[in-house]
């Protein structure tokens, strides 16, 4: 986030990252009232208040609005201090919250194309189961005409081996090769039945798979946009808590004013040395 960038690089330029320093993001950000900056200045208001009657000279009614100034200031850099500890600490935690509910959505995108996966796998091997059934009644079947031919072939080349009469020879031949074109012609049927059958079920299974890709594409497309959407509501989060924190350092700002002004409206009151 560009905001939350920015924050980062003034806090690092303005050294607020000290070394060895507690975690803002950890530690709760005080309020100015509650700095030892700012209660310096008050007790020095205080001092003050005590000393409005007393008559000073022009160098110590100096000294007092020299060390009231300092004071002021140095509660004033409290409060921009305090003010940036509040925005590290803002974008940290408003960044690890993020960052827990996008893991959460990603881990629940994992689960569901884990589950399509394995519905997929599932009814693939229903379906493969289906395509063996299917071959083994093809296989069957021809078998039922192939076989008493291919036993029948076979018993005539045997008698074949065992005969010398040419006819006779040419008549088992003969009778040989026209049981071979009837078990070639089923074998090529059986083939052509075979190819037709895996591509119908490669098509069946290929519908399943664009099914389940869809499902994973939508499952993968709706947490994408789960995550613009936490990222957009996180973003408008971070606004509204900087404008918080705005308006807490400026009513801090305006206690240091008014604690400061006291103090000069005292310095005021004090009488000149010698009336």
């Amino acid at each position: 986030m560009k905001n939350r960038l920015l924050v980062l690089l003034v806090l690092a330029f303005s050294g607020l990252l000290l070394s060895g320093a507690p975690s803002p993001a950890q530690a709760a950000v005080p309020g100015i009232k509650q700095t030892a900056e700012f209660k310096r200045l008050k007790n020095y208001v205080n001092f003050l208040q005590t000393k409005r009657s007393v008559p000073v000279n022009t160098a110590r009614r100096q000294t007092y609005k020299t060390t009231l100034t300092t004071r002021r200031n140095a509660a004033g850099t409290k409060v921009q201090s305090l003010y940036s500890r509040v925005l590290l600490k803002i974008s940290r935690e408003d960044d690890a919250k993020q960052r827990r509910d996008i893991k959460r959505i990603r881990q629940n995108q994992k689960s569901q194309v884990q589950n399509l996966n394995a519905r997929q796998a599932v009814r693939l091997g229903a379906l493969q189961d289906k395509e063996n059934a299917a071959i083994s009644r093809i296989n069957a079947s021809y078998n039922l005409r192939i076989n008493p031919l291919a036993d029948q072939r076979d018993r005539l080349k045997r008698q074949l081996a065992k005969t010398t009469n040419p006819t006779k020879r040419t008549q088992l031949t003969r009778q040989i090769n026209k049981l071979q074109v009837k078990i070639n012609a089923l074998v090529s049927d059986r083939t052509t039945d075979l190819n037709n059958l895996q591509t119908t079920y490669n098509l069946k299974a290929q519908n399943i798979r664009n099914k389940f890709a869809q499902q994973i594409a939508n499952v993968k497309a709706n947490a994408q946009q789960q995550i613009q959407q936490e990222r957009n509501a996180w973003r408008q989060t971070f606004r509204t808590q900087i404008q918080a924190a705005k308006t807490r350092r400026d009513a801090q700002k305006d206690i240091v004013k008014s604690q400061a002004e006291r103090g000069f409206s005292f310095i005021q009151q004090m009488p000149p040395a010698g009336e």
